[in-house]
């Protein structure tokens, strides 16, 4: 079998790529990283967030039929624009997630993977006020742009693979986090750990009572394996075994700055927010179910942004 990976610029897409052999891999990155990176026999640069002429998108299945081979093909699709929470005016977001959906169903259409593993965000599809352990063939209800397009892409894809005959898996991912080396961004954690040590204060979106399904990039990436090993096809919730209440991660950010952190709640948008999901799904069909390890990894985390942050710092002062 062999990957397809579109997006592979993702935090989640390198973490799942760094524990697998690249032999198998083909990388389609969904932004290109300059000039003096070119394609290679593992990696193409094609904006897939762009409109491409037939031309282009033809050279690009060519050089997927090329790599595939007379191998079985998965093809993973972490490519999307914006987060759950962006706004339905952004529409410079709606225009390149359009351009993902096109070109990803070219693609689809032409290559005729095996199996597809559509990666999507619970976050953005269920509703987030309310106790309600969410299942699969539970009613979603999108609010913002980034969800209403995310769930007729499930749906448009759902469609496609039907008419391919390839074996569609959604894994609907809890709120993810990990490590990020580039910079801020991907959700509470690293958000919080950056803003704690550039400017010593966090932001409260949220009430401390609320309560969160967190997951990690690690586990995310193993969730992905055990879906390929698994042959999995439907839809599957991708989470911890518990939430996480917000508060606990706030009194393990307080301990790890030994008290020096400013708190700043934003009054006007904060609200209770519940994020929970049940998991049983996957488990049945994979035998693993992910412990809740964020307050645990929030502290290598934080200590990890801590010497990259103070690094750059110091080599700043010595110039």
């Amino acid at each position: 079998m062999k990957n397809i990976i579109i997006g592979s610029n993702s935090a989640m897409a390198r973490e799942w790529i760094k524990t697998h052999n690249k032999q198998k891999n083909l990388e389609v990155t969904r932004m290109s990283r300059g000039k003096e990176e070119k394609n290679s026999t593992e990696r193409i640069i094609f904006n897939i967030g762009e409109y491409k002429t037939e031309n282009k998108i033809n050279s690009l299945c060519q050089c997927c039929r090329e790599f595939i081979g007379t191998e079985e093909c998965c093809l993973i699709i972490f490519s999307w624009c914006g987060t759950p929470r962006s706004s339905r005016r952004n529409n410079s977001m709606s225009q390149i997630n359009k351009y993902i959906m096109i070109n990803t169903m070219k693609l689809i259409e032409n290559i005729e993977p095996t199996h597809i593993i559509l990666i999507s965000s619970a976050g953005a599809l269920y509703e987030s006020n309310s106790r309600i352990i969410y299942k699969e063939d539970d009613r979603i209800k999108p609010t913002s742009e980034y969800g209403i397009q995310k769930s007729y892409f499930e749906s448009q894809i759902h469609k496609l693979a039907e008419e391919t005959i390839s074996k569609l898996c959604v894994l609907r991912i809890a709120t993810a986090y990990g490590y990020l080396n580039s910079g801020t961004g991907q959700g509470v954690v690293n958000q919080w750990c950056y803003d704690a040590i550039s400017k010593g204060r966090i932001r409260i979106f949220n009430t401390p009572s609320s309560q969160i399904n967190f997951i990690s990039f690690k586990q995310i990436a193993e969730a992905i394996e055990l879906s390929i090993q698994n042959k999995l096809k439907g839809i599957y919730n991708i989470g911890s075994k518990k939430s996480t209440r917000l508060g606990e991660l706030m009194e393990k950010m307080i301990m790890l700055t030994k008290g020096s952190l400013k708190l700043e709640i934003q009054q006007e948008d904060i609200i209770e927010r519940y994020m929970n999901l049940n998991i049983e799904k996957f488990a049945n069909a994979t035998g693993k179910k992910f412990e809740a390890n964020v307050i645990e990894d929030m502290a290598d985390i934080y200590n990890r942004i801590t010497r990259k942050y103070y690094t750059k710092t110091e080599k700043e002062i010595t110039r």
